[in-house]
């Protein structure tokens, strides 16, 4: 880390590097630097410059902590109301996962299925009985449309790299 001073207080950034194997592809420009902030117990994002040539993360951070270097894509989304949005995650996640950092800021998602004749349009409402909810999951390069209670930033977690050391997922 650096140190710097301005006026009479002093700045210190966090130079975080990685290895462009452990990067998902088309990854790199949502990478992150995260502080964890114990008394919120959630992770509260910096403002993070990337350098792409030489495959760091840089971020100025208010000091002594738990940092971690993740991959967030963020979509705004804009409410109150209906919005659409495509979901660029190249995996499956079930939708309560994929939408969780929204929970409680939408009440209805629906898509259209073009290939299943008898229910064209699946849904999903997290305040309805589950028998109601057709819409399971949110799967690459699909459309979605969402009622939104406000405007908010919808943040996916990135594809897990699986290190070709060891074949576990590593975050």
């Amino acid at each position: 880390s650096t140190v710097l001073t301005l006026s009479s207080r002093r700045c210190t950034s966090l130079n975080m590097g990685y290895m462009e194997n452990d990067v998902p592809a088309g990854e790199e420009n949502w990478i992150k630097i995260y502080r964890w902030d114990e008394t919120t117990a959630e992770w509260e994002y910096l403002t993070t410059k990337i350098d792409p040539i030489m495959n760091t993360a840089i971020a100025t951070i208010p000091g002594p902590g738990l940092y971690a270097m993740m991959s967030t894509i963020e979509i705004p989304l804009y409410g109150p109301g209906w919005d659409q949005f495509s979901y660029p995650i190249q995996v499956v996640r079930p939708i309560t996962q994929a939408l969780q950092s929204i929970e409680g800021m939408y009440n209805t998602v629906y898509w259209y299925d073009g290939e299943d004749t008898l229910d064209n349009w699946k849904v999903f409402a997290p305040q309805v009985p589950s028998w109601v909810n057709d819409l399971r999951e949110l799967q690459f390069a699909k459309v979605y449309w969402i009622y939104l209670t406000q405007s908010i930033v919808l943040k996916l977690k990135g594809v897990e790299a699986v290190s070709k050391k060891s074949g576990f997922l590593e975050d």
